[in-house]
């Protein structure tokens, strides 16, 4: 049996991921924009970068098709870098562990989880 972990791979779909949730955006009611605004942008924000280091979908088929006509496959492959870093930090770290730094790499792209500014005292001067 051989394992081949996809990572990130750069497809259409995944392309027009962010442009289809900031149509769906537009449409929602004020109250939901108020609401999820900030959700949608960091998914957003998350998809553009999943994006720029994302595996062509051509270099992956290709790389399924070279481990599939190997005389003696390895056990396991891995298709893009955030597979080939993520594989090997689940064997060593618990879940609860991995689900954490998984989160924190979203949070880090989502505006709400940054520090607000302190607002502007009235006398203060410009």
């Amino acid at each position: 049996m051989v394992v081949v972990q996809p990572g990130g791979v750069r497809t259409e779909m995944a392309a027009r991921s962010g442009d289809v949730s900031l149509e769906l955006a537009a449409a929602m009611s004020a109250e939901h924009q108020r609401l999820y605004s900030g959700l949608i942008d960091a998914t957003v924000a998350s998809n553009s970068a999943f994006l720029e280091r994302a595996l062509p979908a051509a270099k992956a088929g290709a790389k399924i098709a070279r481990v599939a006509t190997t005389p003696r496959p390895r056990a396991r492959y891995t298709l893009g870098t955030d597979a080939a870093f993520i594989i090997p930090l689940a064997r060593f770290l618990p879940a609860r562990l991995m689900d954490a730094l998984l989160a924190m790499s979203h949070r880090s792209r989502n505006p709400k989880s940054a520090p607000t500014p302190a607002p502007e005292s009235a006398g203060s001067p410009s």
